[in-house]
């Protein structure tokens, strides 16, 4: 019963935590669109494209936490994430936030700049706005993969652990 009760906690932490963070940067990246498309008025462009810049550094956070979870789970941990698992699913949030949301805006201003110098209507803001979305996405998706905890990066490499100099 009483690992019941300890299962039941665990899950209840890692949903909330989960619940959280994905709302959290969606209606990030939501405001952030409503703020960027009030200055430059391209409504609803920059909403669009910064709601699911929003939506998937939620994804990306989550599948985060998952991964870290499904490692201490297997352990009699007290909680999910220890705090430096936290720190650490966050800063790799704020970076993966800072890649889809960052180029998106810049593409947004470069592409209002151009359409109203070539009087090419929205042709440039949606070209630029879509691809730096995209070079978002795909630098994204690379920090996740690389932080995730079975990826290469995170694991030592043969012969750095110590007493491989004493070996030779």
């Amino acid at each position: 019963m009483k690992r019941l009760g300890h299962d039941l906690q665990l899950a209840t932490e890692l949903g909330l935590s989960m619940g959280l963070m994905a709302a959290g940067w969606t209606l990030l990246g939501l405001w952030l669109g409503i703020r960027l498309d009030d200055r430059l008025g391209t409504q609803p462009i920059a909403t669009l494209l910064l709601l699911l810049a929003g939506v998937a550094a939620g994804q990306l956070s989550m599948l985060r936490v998952v991964a870290r979870a499904r490692q201490r789970l297997g352990t009699d941990a007290k909680h999910v994430m220890s705090a430096s698992d936290a720190v650490r699913v966050l800063r790799t949030a704020i970076a993966i936030l800072l890649l889809l949301v960052v180029p998106v805006p810049l593409g947004l201003v470069l592409g209002v700049w151009l359409d109203a110098r070539l009087g090419t209507r929205l042709v440039f803001t949606l070209l630029l706005s879509m691809g730096c979305l995209g070079a978002g996405l795909y630098g994204a998706v690379r920090i996740a993969r690389s932080q995730s905890p079975g990826s290469s990066a995170n694991q030592e490499q043969p012969g750095t652990h110590a007493g491989a100099d004493d070996a030779r």
